[in-house]
């Protein structure tokens, strides 16, 4: 377990033991709704001399899940945009990698006041590789699923509170996405978002 991962799953213990120590915490069972907006950060891609690498992508979700007191779990769909390589290896290339998926975690909220609240998560991404590659040898195409682990935290804030509306932001880190051994590439993925929630 590397240090980031290490310190996320720190911060969720320690929501849930925050949890269990105090007594006056909402323990109304209560829906939740809400879409958001990213930069997605694709790691690992194996890079030449000379190569033009854009790592970096507009990434969207919408998530929906159940919170009682301290604990909840989610579920989501994940557009992360694609990575896109070019350059003069092997005789000139393109390379453009899709990523996309569904995601289920369990969730640590952490109340501090009565409009902001940390979150922790843990979970796991069911994705989808799209790889479409090109050189000089002619085109390669490959798709492939699979499932990878994913940690997060975050923040909401409510700016409507009589609507149950908050403002959210979140760091999550998606844990080696892609099948390297039949695409030939795999992904850490970081994703850094805002966007909306609403309780009822």
């Amino acid at each position: 377990m590397d240090r980031a991962t290490s310190v996320l799953a720190g911060l969720l213990l320690a929501l849930a033991s925050t949890g269990e120590a105090s007594a006056d915490t909402d323990t109304n069972l209560q829906f939740f709704l809400g879409g958001d907006v990213a930069a997605a950060v694709f790691g690992d891609y194996e890079k030449s001399p000379g190569d033009d690498v854009d790592d970096v992508d507009f990434s969207w979700s919408f998530f929906g899940g159940v919170r009682y007191g301290y604990i909840g779990a989610s579920a989501g769909y994940v557009d992360f945009g694609e990575l896109n390589a070019s350059g003069p290896s092997n005789g000139g290339f393109v390379d453009d990698i899709e990523y996309d998926g569904y995601s289920f975690s369990v969730h640590g909220f952490l109340p501090l006041g009565d409009r902001l609240v940390l979150t922790g998560e843990v979970g796991a991404l069911y994705w989808d590789q799209k790889v479409h590659y090109e050189d000089a040898l002619g085109p390669f195409r490959a798709k492939e699923s699979g499932t990878s682990a994913l940690v997060g935290i975050g923040a909401g804030f409510q700016i409507v509170p009589d609507m149950g509306i908050s403002l959210t932001a979140r760091y999550t880190h998606f844990f080696e996405v892609g099948d390297a051994r039949r695409t030939g590439h795999d992904s850490d993925i970081d994703r850094i978002s805002v966007g909306l929630a609403v309780g009822f």
